[in-house]
């Protein structure tokens, strides 16, 4: 008989860039994003300071409480809010879920057609799974200034 996977330790790893004079508004999760009105939880908001803006943010939140079973790992979305007063200037090129078991380590990235409110996707992967910008990345355009953005994650199967 083998070993029972179990969770040890999830997190959500994210790599944006704010330009100056631009505020990110928050970083919300949720492991309930197929419900019509998802509770989130606040990871960050208010965000960047002026010192780290103009520069890639490397990002990386506990929210192993959030996700103990599979079911809610497999219902996980970001909500990325923006301050609308901010304008544009957000990017986003890398977003994932690293889920560590006592078996394995598993990363479910960021699927960047899975979304509500879509903000602008640049390039063909169908995820965010590099740092690999100009070549694919998310970002706030001027057309979308009021709206937020909701990713889903890859499912763990």
């Amino acid at each position: 008989m083998g070993m029972v996977e179990t969770i040890v330790s999830v997190n959500l790893g994210l790599r944006i860039r704010v330009n100056s004079g631009y505020m990110m508004g928050a970083v919300k999760i949720t492991n309930e994003f197929s419900q019509m009105s998802p509770s989130y939880t606040t990871l960050e908001q208010n965000f960047p300071s002026q010192a780290e803006k103009d520069q890639w943010l490397d990002r990386l939140y506990d929210v192993t409480s959030l996700f103990d079973t599979e079911a809610k790992i497999n219902d996980a979305a970001i909500w990325l809010y923006h301050d609308v007063s901010g304008g544009t200037g957000i990017y986003i090129d890398h977003a994932f879920l690293s889920v560590q078991t006592n078996l394995r380590t598993y990363t479910l990235n960021v699927a960047v057609e899975e979304s509500r409110e879509n903000w602008v996707a640049t390039g063909t992967s169908p995820y965010l799974d590099a740092q690999d910008y100009p070549t694919n990345y998310i970002s706030n355009h001027p057309n979308y200034l009021t709206s937020d953005a909701y990713y889903s994650f890859q499912k763990w199967t």
